[in-house]
């Protein structure tokens, strides 16, 4: 099982664009997925790289928080959660976006098969926070 939180949110009218909006974030690793967006096992990573204006539907993981700042409007929106570490980007359109704090990625069961003994279950409480804040 794993929990995960799915807001979609839009900065009123704002295109993520890289000339609207700058995106911010510690997370460290891009989790390569397969088609059915289920990741690759064992893991195939890479440095993460989100950049405004791609089409997403991605996995990271290794980050607390990710942000979305627009000069445009003046303002900056901040997802934050400390406990989980793996974190969905969907951007299903070019005003839209979906940031998904995740325990864990998809498919724990086929992780914790190949794992076996080295396998670390994902937290049981999870803090997620949400805030927007003037610039």
């Amino acid at each position: 099982m794993c929990f995960g939180y799915h807001p979609y949110l839009q900065l009123n009218g704002v295109k993520l664009t890289p000339k609207t909006v700058t995106f911010a974030t510690d997370m460290s690793e891009y989790v390569h997925l397969q088609p059915n967006l289920l990741p690759i096992y064992p893991f195939i990573v890479e440095p993460a790289r989100i950049i405004p204006g791609e089409k997403l539907d991605d996995l990271f993981r290794g980050g607390s928080y990710f942000s979305i700042s627009s000069d445009e409007i003046k303002k900056k929106l901040t997802i934050r959660s400390p406990e989980l570490k793996y974190w969905q980007i969907y951007t299903p359109d070019e005003q839209r976006i979906a940031i998904e704090p995740m325990s864990f990625s998809g498919n724990i069961f086929a992780i914790r098969e190949q794992q076996g003994d080295k396998w670390v279950p994902p937290p049981t409480n999870a803090t997620i926070e949400i805030s927007v804040s003037a610039l």
